[in-house]
């Protein structure tokens, strides 16, 4: 895709570590306990090349959860954390929460709520960056054994993706997780000027 410059891909960067510490936060205030979340690589690719990036880094096996945006950008998210390590994570803190409540139906429950607070502290910071409200529809949790965006019927295969990799850790559990946010209908060369106009208006 088009390149970004050094200011721009610092500015996207500072929003992308922005964004992982208010959803270490929002997720730490709902288990009353610190949960790091790491953001260590970042790439951008076309949607069409992003679903084996993904694989690499989750596995064949990941539990994904979904939730589609709209407003003055719009796109899709989705968190992929590998099915064994996101578990350790989900049982801690169903434990932690709540010690005496431990079913297959609460650990799905509390990981669509975990990701729920992860996406929407992701989706927000890129909002509130570019000045522009944007709504999220009701996340859904999948357990896949193929990582895809097929079910995005709105998006191209021309679309920007941000794949970025997070490191997630809450007491003696950690999950190397991928989140992927897609904006529909923006290219990588409207991308690279929108992220442009804001670093010269920073300047």
């Amino acid at each position: 895709m088009d390149e970004l410059n050094e200011p721009q891909m610092r500015v996207v960067v500072e929003i992308l570590e922005s964004a992982a510490q208010r959803a270490a936060g929002s997720l730490a205030s709902l288990v009353h306990d610190e949960i790091s979340v790491y953001v260590p690589e970042m790439t951008f690719l076309k949607r069409r090349g992003l679903e084996e990036s993904v694989q690499a880094r989750v596995g064949s096996r990941a539990w994904v959860i979904a939730q589609n945006f709209s407003g003055a950008l719009n796109g899709a998210a989705r968190l992929a954390l590998p099915s064994e390590p996101a578990m350790k994570i989900v049982r801690s803190v169903i434990e932690a929460v709540a010690p005496d409540s431990q079913s297959p139906e609460l650990e799905i429950d509390a990981l669509t709520e975990m990701g729920n607070i992860f996406l929407n502290a992701f989706i927000g910071e890129i909002g509130n960056y570019f000045g522009s409200e944007i709504h999220t529809t009701v996340p859904e949790c999948t357990h896949e054994s193929r990582f895809t965006m097929d079910d995005d019927d709105e998006g191209s295969d021309d679309d920007v993706a941000m794949v970025v990799g997070t490191d997630m850790t809450f007491r003696d559990a950690a999950a190397d997780a991928c989140l992927v946010v897609t904006l529909r209908g923006m290219t990588p060369a409207r991308f690279t000027r929108l992220v442009g106009r804001f670093t010269a208006y920073e300047q």
